[in-house]
């Protein structure tokens, strides 16, 4: 169940929205009062994401989370003139075009899909929906920014019965102050889905070009109008979301900024990737996988009980009037927190899922050898309801990384998880300070002391990128760990170059062997060049 569907055309405030998703990740408020029993508390995955726009924030004295919000249509005009106040800041978004949009700068040149074992097929562009777009201004670095594009498939249908797309990639603008220069670009977000659609007049999204003032704060405010129940809508029709058929995909080739290289991951299995540099600043980036199931979780928590499970409760409830609270899962690190905090209330089950394909930029913290943001570094991918959206953390000599999710799904069938990680094996070698001779990796899932006793893990170096896997694993909130390591050569081995950084197209490598660890009862199976068992696992003869 998705929390967008309680409403059609509803206008949010830009700050309002932007404030609370900064500080406690709540992206709607449906409708109920606050002081209602129970709450309603959901961790999902949204299609939403604002229009192309740009606005400026002037900050509140005192309190500079807050301020009034300006949009502003055209740069340099009424409330968005030349503002001299050193703490004001940008903020926007850019949806990127087709590249047949001769203004794009950021654009998506190909979209590609493939049935289940089969090959890519180019697909054909239908058109970009009407909405909200923005023009280019050159003097602060803003590119142009276009709408949702909706493409079509010859024979790779999706489960809605027809072979009908919309893909949403946009860019989101890091916020900063006017006085700093010009803008920078945060993270890129990009998601196909599946839709089936119904012709008509319907209203389109909108950014208000008018502020009003807020009756209770005295702060200016603009608006934004959009149709969350729905993939999209505009003047020619409306349409809603449909599954992807299990084992089909797509692949996505954008152009963007070269600084939003560097970590990759999302909603996808089975990835192949490449990334070149197109242009000054620009690169080309193609990725493409398999959908994946993802489950969505609901609580209803009674008020009682409510602050133990907020964040920041005095602001959350002051700021939502509806009983209602919405966290995604890739903010790890709120929606895991948060997971945990509602699962005696969820009795770990889930509501129900969805088909997803999303890519997002991730984050690397800073992380020795794992920064570098002017080339792919490395992806994950996982199914879980919540994730960490950064690079794995390398501490006590592995590669850690979290997730969570629940056991059933609202049928009670046991829930299975899948992550996957492919780490540039130059990057690998920078952390563990190896030479160039091959490395191995042992993966392992755990949850604090105890091993996962059902699943499988891989792992294989090849073409400079070491691959690494798990899949099977059951959920609560369990810590994936991969231990690399570099076998002693023999005397009479040599040492093999490590793969330049030049573009090339990864897929996953079979494993040349396989082996069955246990201990007590515990089994695990370890795939790789040269397996080896987790530490307190012996090998089974």
């Amino acid at each position: 169940m998705c929390l967008v569907k309680h409403f059609r055309l509803k206008e949010l405030s830009f700050a309002g929205f932007i404030v609370l998703a900064l500080v406690v990740s709540t992206f709607v408020t449906p409708s109920r009062a606050a002081e209602a029993d129970p709450w309603t508390i959901y961790i999902t995955e949204s299609w939403f994401a604002y229009p192309s726009h740009i606005g400026l924030r002037t900050p509140e004295p005192g309190d500079p989370s807050w301020g009034n919000t300006f949009n502003c249509p055209k740069w340099g005009e009424d409330e968005c003139a030349a503002i001299k106040d050193p703490g004001t800041t940008y903020f926007g978004t850019v949806i990127l075009p087709p590249c047949t949009e001769p203004k794009a700068t950021y654009c998506i040149e190909t979209v590609e899909f493939r049935n289940p074992g089969g090959e890519w097929e180019q697909g054909e562009l239908i058109r970009s929906t009407f909405g909200p777009t923005h023009e280019a201004v050159a003097e602060i670095g803003y590119p142009y920014g276009g709408t949702v594009s909706l493409w079509r498939s010859k024979n790779v249908k999706h489960a809605g019965g027809t072979s009908e797309y919309a893909v949403q990639a946009a860019l989101e603008i890091r916020e900063k102050e006017v006085s700093k220069g010009g803008v920078e670009f945060l993270t890129v977000d990009m998601r196909i889905q599946p839709y089936t659609s119904v012709a008509g007049e319907f209203s389109e999204q909108r950014i208000s070009s008018t502020s009003y003032v807020d009756a209770t704060t005295g702060r200016k405010r603009n608006t934004v109008g959009f149709s969350s129940s729905d993939v999209w809508q505009d003047r020619l029709g409306r349409a809603t979301q449909a599954r992807w058929i299990e084992g089909s995909g797509a692949r996505l080739t954008v152009r963007i900024p070269d600084s939003l290289t560097g970590w990759l991951g999302g909603r996808l299995t089975d990835i192949d990737f490449s990334v070149s540099r197109y242009a000054d600043g620009i690169n080309r980036l193609t990725i493409g996988g398999n959908a994946v199931v993802v489950q969505s979780v609901e609580a209803k928590v009674p008020s009682s009980e409510i602050r133990k499970i907020l964040v920041n409760p005095d602001l959350e409830m002051k700021n939502n009037q509806f009983g209602f609270a919405g966290y995604r899962g890739s903010d790890g690190a709120l929606s895991i927190p948060i997971l945990e905090k509602i699962r005696p209330f969820t009795k770990d089950k889930s509501t129900g899922d969805m088909s997803l394909w999303v890519v997002q930029t991730f984050g690397s913290e800073g992380q020795k050898c794992l920064a570098d943001t002017s080339r792919l570094m490395g992806v994950v991918t996982t199914n879980s309801v919540a994730y960490d959206k950064f690079a794995p953390k390398f501490t006590d000599g592995k590669l850690k990384y979290s997730v969570g999710g629940v056991h059933l799904d609202k049928d009670g069938n046991l829930v299975k998880g899948n992550y996957d990680l492919v780490l540039r094996s130059d990057a690998a070698r920078c952390l563990y300070g190896f030479s160039n001779a091959p490395i191995e990796a042992i993966v392992s899932v755990t949850y604090g002391d105890k091993e996962q006793n059902i699943s499988t893990t891989a792992s294989g170096e090849r073409d400079g990128w070491l691959f690494i896997s798990a899949k099977n694993f059951t959920f609560s909130n369990p810590t994936i760990e991969v231990a690399i390591s570099q076998p002693k050569p023999s005397p009479s081995a040599t040492s093999t170059p490590s793969a330049t950084a030049s573009p090339t197209t990864i897929t996953k490598p079979t494993s040349k062997k396989t082996i069955t660890c246990v201990k007590g009862t515990a089994v695990k199976k370890v795939s790789g060049n040269s397996p080896k068992c987790p530490k307190g696992f012996k090998k089974r003869a």
